[in-house]
């Protein structure tokens, strides 16, 4: 009987450490988006560091992407109102 219990102690951890919280890493988007990165280019030694860069370049780059999509869209509509007028 003592052999059966030591066994289910040895299995489940949790039983002989219930005082102990188990701690979960909280994930956070910006961890999700560097392991994301990593995943996406395995050949590319990307470093932690390295997010910060990658983020403010594709800021920038989203942020062009935006303004130019908003101005072709202005435009198109201004251009479209002419042809309309004539």
């Amino acid at each position: 009987m003592e052999d059966k219990d030591l066994y289910h102690l040895i299995v489940n951890p949790y039983k002989v450490n219930r005082e102990k919280k188990v701690l979960k890493k909280i994930s956070t988007i910006d961890d999700t988006l560097i392991s994301l990165f990593k995943k996406k280019y395995p050949k590319c030694d990307l470093e932690d560091n390295d997010y910060n860069i990658i983020i403010n370049n594709l800021d920038k780059l989203i942020l062009k992407q935006d303004i130019d999509k908003y101005i072709n869209n202005y435009l198109d509509n201004i251009v479209e109102e002419v042809i309309n007028k004539i």
